[in-house]
């Protein structure tokens, strides 16, 4: 691998090529995919929910166990909603400009974050691996994903460059799109804390710019979801809705969630359940092996992974695990939640170094990245034929 941190020659070019092969390939896919296809929607599960948001705003007539939008965050659908405005375009087209320009965005801004804080060889392996691997259609799909790992990148930017305010400032809008906004402050306060150690050891020193920016950084990482709720207040008179009315996307299958989740219990029973009942190449099974794999990959390469990895990492590992004690329903999300945040794909990068591979080489990286992109074209028609879930 190159040397950590070298501005790479094709810091524009390289991401800029990823993508429009990505997006290329999905636009492809999705028109072979409707080909013959009872689906006639554009926009299909959480797509077609952002939809109605866009074009009819939030709406609940007050039953908690029926669904309704109101668990969905503001940013995505606003941002779709001004650009379908400014264009006069039909909402799938506004829709699809944005999670394209995001995903752009976020490609670009990752393939230099990634070069400064590891190399350009790990930077280029974890973009190929985010561009074309299994859930990548929902990066152009009519999700929030590719507005929150944009925004996350640009989070990590102001971190590593100890601007602990405007980070806060990041994720506060980021938690206005997906509900991370726990994960992001405790990882501005790891972050802030290391840095005040690394400067001042034991030393108490309340001057520090360490601690006076996280004391103002870490409550700005919630004011995307304070003002949605202050909205949903101030509209529908219960500030947590969007939790409350996620009791109708609840399916609990187990009777102790908490001694299973102690266990992890769900993971090996998901596994079984959907290698039999859906076979070895779901996308559910695939999703719960990945996000199974985290952790053995970070504990396998954390001599090797730059601390703040390892922190966001694992904690983006447990909040997902214990918000899916009482939802078992979202095992299927599993996959596009946890590999479609900004550093797993350089778990697999680093876990497949070229330079680890001894004589092998490459052959590993080319291998996975090929079975990633046959797995991509495989789930983007199961998708658009609705049977993602199986």
């Amino acid at each position: 691998m190159s040397k950590p941190g070298a501005v790479p020659p094709a810091g524009i070019w390289f991401p800029l090529i990823v993508f429009a092969l990505s997006l290329t390939l999905f636009l492809c896919v999705r028109g072979y995919a409707r080909i013959g296809s009872p689906i006639t929607k554009p926009l299909l599960w959480d797509g077609a929910w952002y939809q109605q948001i866009v074009e009819q705003g939030y709406f609940t007539d007050g039953n908690l166990y029926e669904s309704h939008n109101v668990v969905y965050a503001p940013l995505y659908p606003i941002l779709c909603a001004g650009v379908k405005r400014l264009f006069s375009t039909p909402t799938f087209y506004a829709m699809l400009i944005v999670s394209a320009g995001c995903a752009l965005g976020a490609m670009m801004a990752l393939y230099r974050l990634l070069t400064r804080m590891t190399s350009q060889s790990a930077a280029m392996w974890s973009l190929l691996f985010l561009a074309f691997g299994p859930f990548s259609v929902f990066l152009y799909s009519g999700y929030s994903e590719p507005l929150f790992l944009f925004l996350a990148v640009l989070f990590f930017y102001a971190l590593i460059d100890e601007r602990w305010m405007t980070a806060g400032l990041i994720a506060g809008i980021a938690s206005a799109s997906r509900p991370y906004g726990p994960i992001m402050a405790l990882t501005l306060a790891f972050a802030a804390t290391r840095s005040y150690f690394l400067a001042n050891g034991w030393k108490l020193n309340l001057s520090s710019r360490q601690l006076q920016g996280a004391a103002i950084g870490l409550p700005l990482c919630f004011t995307g979801t304070a003002a949605f709720s202050l909205y949903l207040y101030h509209r529908f008179g219960d500030p947590l809705l969007f939790v409350h009315n996620g009791i109708s996307w609840t399916d609990t299958g187990s009777p102790s969630p908490f001694l299973d989740g102690l266990a992890f219990a769900y993971i090996p029973r998901g596994i079984m359940e959907n290698f039999l009942y859906f076979g070895p190449f779901s996308p559910s099974l695939l999703g719960l092996l990945l996000f199974a794999l985290g952790p053995v990959l970070i504990v396998w390469l954390w001599r090797e992974l730059p601390p703040l990895v390892i922190f966001f990492m694992l904690a983006s590992f447990l909040f997902l695990h214990f918000t899916l004690l009482e939802r078992d329903v979202e095992i299927v999300n599993l996959g596009r939640h946890f590999t479609l945040l900004p550093f797993y794909p350089l778990l697999l990068a680093f876990a497949v170094d070229p330079k680890r591979m001894g004589r092998l080489k490459f052959v590993p990286a080319a291998l996975l990245l090929l079975s990633f992109v046959a797995l991509n074209i495989a789930y983007t028609i199961m998708y658009f034929h609705k049977r993602f879930v199986s």
